[in-house]
């Protein structure tokens, strides 16, 4: 990589740290993750995706003399290696890759999603987080069995699931692939921390669905001789891991609505309330959807919580979505909860006075949870 480039580009948005406060917020987000950044195409297709939606900043900019990194790298790129990307011939399996590398393989850098559709190679991308003792956090993608995958269609509607009617498009890709027994590739990334490297487990092919469980089964290519020299002990063999798991997801379906007791009351108002949202999450408890929809409105929020600010956000992909008008931070970003196939954010602007008291607001609307 070209790295006076990234090291210009990086000086520039320190100037413009400096010199518009207003996008402090903005940049200060960018900066980190054009460091992680470590080819030069994709540094170039990073920031022409960021700046995709920012014309009114980069005109701000260009006023008071100032230039975006969306210009700066356009004046540099005849010094850039087109040659010098991520992509599907260079990964090497076992070798570790960052979030923006996975991005720019599927020339996608929408860094919430957990599976990708790439267009140039009509291939499948999933990035997945599976705990190092095998539980799966909240934004998991798959399940490992030996070389086989479960891969679960969280992002898709049961109703689109059970109709095969899929709106994603790397759910309708697959199941495409299998119908027409046409093997899709599928480039499978997993860590076991959330913000850790993924490791590139290789490529896989979907082989049939999982009626019990939402899910597609993949199987590594280049296993397919192993498992294929005995159809039938491979079809049981599936057969016995699908009841399994489909006897798991039926006993949690059953206590979807179980309620855990609530953590130390003892605890500070914004610890007690994440707490008790992470063991709900952790229950199997499902909210439904108008709950949902009470707990993202402002106005319910304000009069059940107390809160000023609406309890949950969804988030549509766009982190603007979790401050002020004035650049504040107003959700907390670190805790990430999925509910029926949406992500949601929870206010930061928790408090426990004589004024108000948030705390003792959630407790009373946490005791109606049946």
């Amino acid at each position: 990589m070209n790295t006076e480039i990234k090291k210009a580009i990086i000086e520039n948005e320190m100037r413009l740290l400096e010199a518009f406060p207003e996008y402090a917020s903005s940049i200060k987000q960018f900066i980190p993750k054009l460091e992680l950044i470590n080819r030069d195409m994709d540094l170039y297709s990073f920031i022409h995706a960021s700046f995709k939606n920012k014309a009114t900043q980069e005109n701000e900019y260009n006023r008071k003399g100032f230039v975006s990194s969306r210009q700066l790298i356009e004046m540099l790129k005849n010094e850039l290696d087109n040659n010098d990307l991520t992509c599907c011939s260079s990964l090497i399996e076992g070798q570790k890759y960052n979030y923006l590398n996975i991005s720019a393989l599927a020339n996608n850098f929408n860094l919430q999603v957990g599976m990708y559709f790439c267009e140039s190679t009509e291939s499948v991308i999933i990035k997945s987080t599976i705990g190092e003792s095998k539980q799966k956090y909240d934004d998991h993608w798959c399940d490992t069995a030996q070389e086989i995958l479960y891969y679960c269609m969280q992002k898709e509607a049961e109703e689109n699931a059970k109709t095969r009617n899929f709106k994603s498009r790397p759910n309708a890709a697959i199941y495409k692939s299998i119908i027409n027994n046409t093997p899709i590739d599928i480039y499978v990334f997993m860590n076991s921390k959330k913000k850790g490297l993924y490791s590139y487990m290789g490529i896989y092919h979907p082989i049939m669905v999982d009626e019990g469980n939402k899910a597609f089964i993949l199987i590594k290519k280049g296993s397919n001789a192993k498992y294929r020299q005995e159809k039938k002990d491979l079809e049981e063999e599936i057969i016995i891991n699908v009841t399994t798991k489909r006897k798991k997801k039926e006993k949690k379906e059953d206590n979807s609505r179980s309620v855990p007791a609530l953590p130390d009351v003892e605890l500070k108002v914004g610890k007690f309330i994440y707490t008790a949202l992470e063991n709900l999450i952790k229950s199997g408890f499902l909210f439904t959807e108008e709950e949902l929809q009470h707990l993202c409105d402002k106005k319910w929020s304000s009069k059940t919580l107390k809160t000023d600010y609406a309890f949950f956000v969804e988030y549509n992909g766009d982190d603007s979505i979790l401050y002020d008008k004035k650049g504040r931070l107003r959700y907390r970003k670190t805790l990430k909860l999925e509910f029926s196939g949406k992500i949601y954010f929870v206010t930061k602007e928790l408090w426990e006075t004589k004024r108000k008291n948030n705390k003792e607001a959630f407790i009373a609307w946490y005791k109606t949870l049946k």
